[in-house]
Order: structure tokens, then C-alpha cells, then sequence
């Protein structure tokens, strides 16, 4: 069965199509990053370790290896028989996105494991808020 995405994992790709990126492949990566925000959507049954990986390996993925993987199409100068097309070019944020996943999940990155401990320690040590009780006011 399908499950339906989220309103909050649509949240990027609505801001990306009110005018915020100005090009075509930005709205894509857009697009890449809500659905695999709704793919990746944390079950409450997941133990607090496995939630802590998870949200490790999605920032590190998203803050160092998409963006170094986005240097290396971008610095692509081959020839025009070898050069990206314009699909390739189009599609590369997708790409990376998803590189950068499976690098991130394959790897055993020291990174991974010292800021998922991080999160763990940390949320131990978070005070949890009543069952039913609002988590704050703006004032």
C-alpha cells in the first residue's frame, strides 16, 4: 500500500515553485529532497539509536558529500561527445542526492557515528515534554 507524502515533506517543493529557485534544475533538487524526505519519514516504532543514525546520515549526506559530489559534475569539461547532456545535466542533483545516500549508508563514516552518538546523548538529556502537553508559546 501507498502511503500519501506529507504536507511537510512538500514543504521545500512548494517554496522552490513560489519563485524561490530561479532555474529548472533547482526546482528538481527540490523535488528530490521532499521525496526523500517522505521516503525516509522515521517510524515511531524505530528505537532512538536508529533515529539518531538516520537524521546523522541525512546531514552529513546533505551537508558534505552532496555538495562536493555537485563540484565534480559541475567541474565536468569534457569534450562535446563526452560532455554531460542536457539530460544529465538536468537530473544531477537527483543523482547526487542519491549518491550521496548510498555513500553515506555504505560507508561506516566516523562522522556518522560520533554525530549520531551526539544526538542520542542529547536527546537523553532533553527534558520530554508531558504526554498531550503543548511544546511551547510564541510570545
Amino acid at each position: 500500500m501507498i502511503e500519501p507524502i506529507s504536507k511537510s515533506a512538500l514543504l521545500p517543493l512548494r517554496a522552490s515553485l513560489r519563485g524561490g529557485p530561479s532555474s529548472g534544475l533547482e526546482r528538481q533538487e527540490a523535488f528530490a529532497r521532499a521525496l526523500n524526505t517522505a521516503e525516509r519519514r522515521i517510524d515511531s516504532s524505530e528505537s532512538p539509536e536508529a533515529k539518531s543514525r538516520d537524521a546523522a546520515e541525512r546531514f552529513v549526506s546533505a551537508t558534505f558529500i552532496q555538495p562536493l559530489l555537485k563540484q565534480f559534475r559541475e567541474s565536468n569539461q569534457a569534450a562535446p561527445p563526452f560532455a554531460p547532456s542536457e539530460a544529465e545535466k538536468s537530473f544531477g542533483g537527483i543523482l547526487d542526492a542519491m549518491l550521496a545516500d548510498q555513500i553515506v549508508q555504505a560507508q561506516g563514516l566516523p562522522i556518522v557515528e560520533r554525530l549520531a552518538r551526539d544526538l542520542l546523548r542529547d536527546s537523553a538529556s532533553a527534558p520530554q515534554p508531558a504526554a498531550g502537553a503543548p511544546l511551547g508559546r510564541i510570545a
